[in-house]
């Protein structure tokens, strides 16, 4: 199903065909990916429009579940490839916004966290890995070193967890056994204990 429900289309300052589709929706994304995206004015027109780390997601699954030979032909690889390059970019900037202005913590918490889960995914770190994208590459390793602790503790907890996926796919039937229980599948280490 087509999900456009129109476009509009211009031309750049310096000549270039530019077009903005309309959609109804966004393949592989949930309520809460778009409730993350962002509002932009451009020359009176309000605009809204995914951040790098929602994109992300969503040309994965373009990539994992739509036909990429066509016709007609799709860019999603090249797309993910170049949203991929964006996303650490993005995070820094996040970051840096947050550590000048203290009351931006929360919500580059939120934004680092939300990439964090993503790059978790099964899903989706099966189809960056594929493509040649390590998820652990996506997130700046110096988030380690923050000096906004919170943003510290979740990527002391979160950076081991994102080859975790990974480690599920190859580990040899031999190693499970019916008896054992299932690891806990927790956001972290569990409070009042």
């Amino acid at each position: 199903m087509d999900s456009r429900l129109g476009a509009l289309r211009s031309v750049t300052p310096d000549g270039r065909p530019l077009l903005v589709e309309i959609l109804h929706s966004v393949h592989g994304l949930d309520n809460s990916d778009l409730e993350a995206a962002a509002y932009l004015e451009s020359e009176g027109v309000v605009y809204r429009v995914l951040d790098p780390v929602a994109m992300l997601k969503a040309k994965a699954a373009n990539v994992r579940d739509i036909d990429q030979v066509g016709p007609p032909i799709r860019q999603d690889r090249a797309h993910l490839q170049l949203v991929a390059r964006c996303v650490p970019e993005f995070l820094h900037d996040v970051h840096r916004n947050a550590t000048a202005d203290g009351t931006r913590e929360k919500e580059a918490l939120a934004v680092i966290s939300r990439a964090f889960k993503i790059l978790q995914s099964e899903k989706t770190a099966e189809t960056l890995q594929a493509e040649g994208i390590a998820p652990s590459s996506l997130i700046p390793a110096e988030f380690k070193e923050s000096p906004l602790l919170r943003v510290r503790r979740a990527c002391t907890w979160q950076f081991p967890r994102l080859e975790r996926p990974a480690i599920k796919l190859h580990m040899p039937a031999s190693t499970t056994s019916v008896n054992q229980p299932a690891p806990r599948q927790s956001q972290g280490p569990r409070m009042g204990m």
